[in-house]
């Protein structure tokens, strides 16, 4: 879903870091395409950006009432992509990367200086979809993706409510959701599976252990069953159950690998890939897990025609996260530093930022010298104004 833009406002446009096509003719082709876009009116502000991959990114701040985006385009790829502005910590992402300040002042116009004008706004609106039974955005997970719009709905609200620490209130409503939910359905399913996932972010490791439990004993012989012995084969390997975890996901991967159902989510082998390396790696089994992990490493750009699916990137940081690879972690921060037109970085190395789990590993890959100096060029240390949303208002909620 595309926002809605109807309000009229004058383009501000400003232009930083142009790439090497003479200024001129670029101002020129610019200055055509905005006069032609009937999103023109739309941007706050817009400027060329430096990406070490595929050359600089033309990218554009959008608004309208309670909506906002960026669009992105590469000179080598004119095609534009939408990303909607949906979470405080994507506010949080722009407001902490320099590379972006072209954009801050209107930013902050539109999600409030402590960003919880955008927060309220963005919780209520998911509230009215809600109650609606119609969801609000576009999926961006495969539980989304794979469900209707009315479950879609409390999934999006679900979502919103766990990242900005409202967590308590996030398991309640899907636990009312579910009861009145066909059990042997997706949807059944994937509202559970999200109540395992709040009970994972409020550190309730075992909760969420055995809500994945649950819902294998519920589901039986389902399709769906397989996918929660997945995850919680994951759980159990980042939660230190190392053992546990190389059984389960092993006689998990074994039955898979029997079933013959044409619809499979593509890049599914890399799921299975990075927990077992894992578990491997926590058994003091070295070689084996580098083996096991090399699916995740080897694969390129993974889509699904039909569900949205997690990257490679994110399946490799899960990985190295999961072996407590300090050294590779520190690595693929480093390169999208350098390389990612948002890289994630600019909010895990801010001074004010706490982990929630795995303390010490964050510590000693934030304190990295190498890491703060490539860090130093492209990080803006945020305001003590915004250490709470930075932190998901975990300590307030």
């Amino acid at each position: 879903m595309k926002p809605k833009w109807s309000i009229i406002v004058p383009a501000c446009v400003f232009c930083m870091g142009a790439p090497n096509r003479a200024d001129a003719e670029q101002l020129s082709d610019l200055a055509k395409a905005q006069a032609a876009d009937p999103a023109a009116p739309y941007i706050r502000a817009s400027a060329w950006v430096q990406t070490g991959n595929g050359g600089p990114a033309f990218v554009e701040l959008l608004t309208n009432g309670d909506e906002a985006a960026l669009r992105e385009r590469t000179q080598t790829n004119a095609n534009p992509k939408l990303q909607l502005i949906t979470y405080p910590t994507d506010v949080v992402t722009l407001l902490a990367d320099k590379k972006m300040q072209f954009l801050w002042e209107p930013l902050l116009d539109w999600a409030g200086g402590t960003i919880e004008f955008m927060r309220d706004r963005t919780l209520a609106k998911l509230r009215v979809a809600a109650a609606a039974g119609n969801a609000a955005q576009p999926s961006s997970t495969t539980s989304e993706s794979a469900v209707g719009p009315k479950v879609r709905s409390t999934i999006q609200l679900a979502q919103f409510l766990i990242a900005i620490g409202r967590i308590s209130e996030a398991d309640q409503m899907l636990a009312g959701a579910l009861a009145h939910t066909k059990r042997s359905s997706i949807e059944w399913f994937s509202l559970a599976a999200w109540i395992a996932s709040a009970r994972w972010s409020a550190g309730d490791d075992e909760g969420a252990i055995r809500q994945y439990e649950f819902i294998e004993s519920t589901m039986g012989n389902s399709p769906y069953t397989a996918n929660a012995k997945i995850s919680r084969a994951s759980l159990l390997a980042q939660s230190g159950r190392y053992n546990d975890a190389l059984q389960l996901i092993d006689s998990t991967w074994a039955a898979w690998t029997r079933d013959n159902r044409e619809q499979k989510i593509s890049g599914s082998y890399r799921q299975f890939a990075w927990i077992r390396a894992c578990a491997l790696e926590g058994l003091g089994r070295h070689a084996e897990a580098r083996t096991a992990f090399q699916p995740v490493l080897q694969s390129r750009d993974t889509r699904d025609p039909h569900f949205v699916v997690e990257s490679d990137d994110e399946l490799m940081m899960n990985g190295f996260k999961c072996m407590k690879d300090s050294r590779a972690v520190i690595g693929l921060l480093k390169d999208g530093l350098v390389n990612d037109l948002h890289p994630r970085a600019v909010t895990l190395l801010q001074p004010g930022f706490q982990p929630t789990r795995d303390v010490g590993f964050w510590e000693e890959v934030r304190s990295d010298p190498e890491l703060r100096k490539a860090a130093a060029d492209r990080m803006s240390v945020l305001s003590p104004s915004l250490s709470a949303a930075l932190n998901g208002w975990r300590v307030q909620n």
